[in-house]
C-alpha cells in the first residue's frame, strides 16, 4: 500500500508526515473559511472534524518538543551543558552548577524567563 500523502487541493495533510507548521497552516485556513459566512453547514463540520484532527496533531507535535526540550535541559543540570569559559574560570556559580534548590539558581530561572 503506497503512503499517504497530503492532497494539493488543500485538504488535509497526511497526519504521519505533517509537521507543526504545515498543520497550524492548514488549521488557520479551517478557521478562516469557518468564519466566513461563505460555507455550508456540512463543509463546516467537515472542516470542523479536520480541524480537531489537526488540533489533536499539533498538541501531541508541541508534547513531543516539550519533551525533547525537557530531556535537553535536564542534561544540562546533570553537568552535561557547555558553560561559558569566562563564567567557569572565574569560579562563579552558575545555573548548571547550582544545586537544584539554590535562591541563586531560582534567581536566574527566573531572570531567564524559563519556558516550562
Amino acid at each position: 500500500m503506497p503512503p499517504a500523502k497530503a492532497p494539493s487541493d488543500g485538504g488535509p495533510p497526511s497526519e504521519p508526515d505533517t509537521s507543526f507548521e504545515t498543520a497550524l497552516e492548514r488549521l488557520e485556513s479551517i478557521v478562516r473559511d469557518m468564519e466566513s459566512d461563505r460555507v455550508p453547514l456540512s463543509q463546516l463540520i467537515e472542516y470542523y472534524e479536520e480541524g480537531n484532527r489537526l488540533h489533536q496533531a499539533c498538541q501531541r507535535l508541541l508534547d513531543g518538543a516539550r519533551g525533547r526540550i525537557e530531556m535537553i535541559r535536564d542534561r544540562g543540570q546533570s553537568g552535561l551543558s557547555i558553560e561559558p569559559m569566562g563564567a567557569a574560570a572565574q569560579g562563579e556559580e552558575t545555573a548548571s552548577t547550582a544545586s537544584p534548590r539554590s535562591p541563586r539558581r531560582r534567581a536566574d530561572a527566573d531572570q531567564a524567563g524559563e519556558l516550562f
